[in-house]
């Protein structure tokens, strides 16, 4: 079914540059299509251009309500805000934009970027728990452009953000995920790494029972033949595929602690104030790894080339057994999100810097362009 036509024409139009897929990861995939919808509600025209492989375009379909496009051609006209959550460096585009005049709306990037003197100031956010936070509205990146800057910018799934917080108290199990894509094959040894750590809690214990260890492949992991859930399973692990997203906020809310890849589940945990232990996909997030277990928010188990070394069933173990950390990480991680609002924060500060009002009704469809209908809002 079609949305009905807005009654009003859109405030302002804005185009989603986004990669993702094998690789990748879906994380980009996930909370643009989060801002996306954000910005549909409050009247924008919005068109996206992905960069990705089928699981990418499926995800993002999921998440947005909507199809999203190929690639922007350089023969594209672009919308007056345009929006860059790319894992790639993005000079070029930005240089297309200045001379677009486009403002950009930069996601999740802390490298250094000239300011380009043509170009329209935009907006900087890092969304994410190792990022420090910025105070006031006045807080600019050595481009320009306006930072926005902390967790309390995490940028969070509906199917996360209404989801309650439960007591940590009486919850059990374990979560393994690596992500959408796992690209280094991680999720099966931590999988049987905790397995193993949890079944010695379990023994040392009056209770009895043998304690859950769900395990999720996202959507980009390869495994062929089943072989490596046919192998957890035999273990004793619970394997799932690609759940959808209220699924996996539910097993995020109900386990006592997550091993967890390295990305935006990070901050997805943090709501649900679930304490975890985090690994880097690449050497480059080793150092915000250990930002994040310095700030209080959980413990980093290293990257992915330094794992295979670690004594991964005693460091889970150990976590497992320490309660007054798993109180104090959990709550810590959970208040820095101040609310959980980061979209909406986010999408303030832009309506404010374009002069714009809330809208009382979505932008009407376009070409590659979707609106929201009211049972979305």
């Amino acid at each position: 079914m079609v949305p009905p036509r807005a009654m009003k024409p859109p405030l302002s139009a804005i185009d989603f540059i986004v990669a993702g897929g094998a690789g990748l990861g879906l994380g980009h995939v996930v909370r643009s299509a989060r801002l996306a919808r954000e910005a549909l509600r409050r009247g924008f025209e919005v068109r996206t251009f992905l960069e990705g492989d089928d699981a990418a375009r499926s995800v993002w379909a999921s998440a947005a309500g909507f199809e999203a496009t190929g690639r922007a051609e350089r023969s594209t006209p672009l919308a007056p805000v345009v929006a860059l959550d790319l894992p790639t460096a993005k000079h070029a585009w930005l240089e297309r934009l200045a001379k677009n005049a486009s403002r950009p709306l930069i996601v999740d990037d802390a490298r250094s970027y000239p300011r380009l003197a043509e170009g329209p100031p935009g907006w900087r956010v890092l969304p994410g728990l190792h990022h420090a936070p910025t105070e006031g509205s006045d807080a600019r990146d050595e481009a320009g452009h306006a930072l926005l800057s902390g967790p309390r910018y995490a940028i969070l799934p509906e199917a996360h953000r209404r989801c309650a917080r439960r007591p940590l108290e009486g919850r059990e199990g374990i979560l393994v995920s690596l992500g959408g894509a796992d690209p280094n094959r991680l999720g099966p040894p931590l999988a049987r790494a905790a397995r193993c750590a949890i079944d010695a809690l379990d023994e040392a214990s009056p209770r009895g029972a043998r304690s859950r260890v769900d395990v999720v492949f996202g959507a980009a992991f390869q495994d062929p033949g089943n072989r490596d859930a046919d192998r957890l399973t035999e273990l004793g692990c619970t394997v799932h595929h690609r759940l959808p997203a209220d699924a996996m906020a539910d097993r995020m809310r109900t386990a006592r602690l997550a091993v967890i890849g390295f990305g935006t589940s990070l901050t997805e945990l943090a709501w649900h104030a679930t304490p975890f232990l985090t690994v880097a996909h690449h050497d480059h997030d080793r150092g915000p790894s250990r930002d994040v277990e310095a700030a209080g928010f959980g413990r980093s188990l290293g990257a992915a080339s330094t794992l295979p070394r670690l004594p991964l069933e005693t460091r889970i173990l150990r976590a497992l057994r320490d309660d007054t950390w798993q109180r104090e990480s959990a709550d810590a991680a959970h208040h820095a999100l101040d609310g959980g609002l980061g979209a909406a924060r986010l999408f303030d500060r832009v309506a404010t810097d374009l002069a714009l009002r809330p809208a009382r009704h979505a932008a009407k469809p376009n070409a590659g362009r979707r609106a929201l209908s009211s049972t979305d809002r």
